[in-house]
């Protein structure tokens, strides 16, 4: 089991009672993008783990370059007609729990590690 905490470079650790003061979003994922770090607390090996928005694209990154990943999470973009722009965007809606953690995994330990 994995704990996450909020941590702000003026304060060391936030408890959970605190967390409400230091609103950044109501998701993790607010949290990171606003430039918050969620800090993991493994329970099997007891290390903490920090989580930032670098890492987290970091994660991705390395996902994206994975040629054993489950399947692609890249959509061509299209424009309003229906014609390619000739880039890729992020398909959220293919980023499913095995997909996130994955990533997650990915931007904490470089590395698929459990699973």
């Amino acid at each position: 089991m994995i704990a996450a905490y909020l941590i702000n470079p003026s304060k060391d650790t936030y408890t959970i009672d605190e967390l409400s003061t230091i609103y950044l979003g109501e998701f993790a994922s607010e949290q990171i993008s606003r430039g918050g770090v969620l800090v993991l607390h493994d329970s099997v090996d007891g290390k903490k783990r920090e989580l930032n928005k670098e890492k987290l694209l970091s994660g991705v990154k390395q996902y994206l370059e994975d040629e054993d990943k489950p399947y692609n999470i890249l959509v061509d973009a299209t424009d309003p007609v229906g014609c390619s722009k000739g880039v890729y965007e992020l398909d959220c809606c293919m980023v499913d729990a095995t997909v996130a953690d994955m990533i997650i995994q990915y931007a904490i330990f470089d590395d698929v590690i459990y699973g």
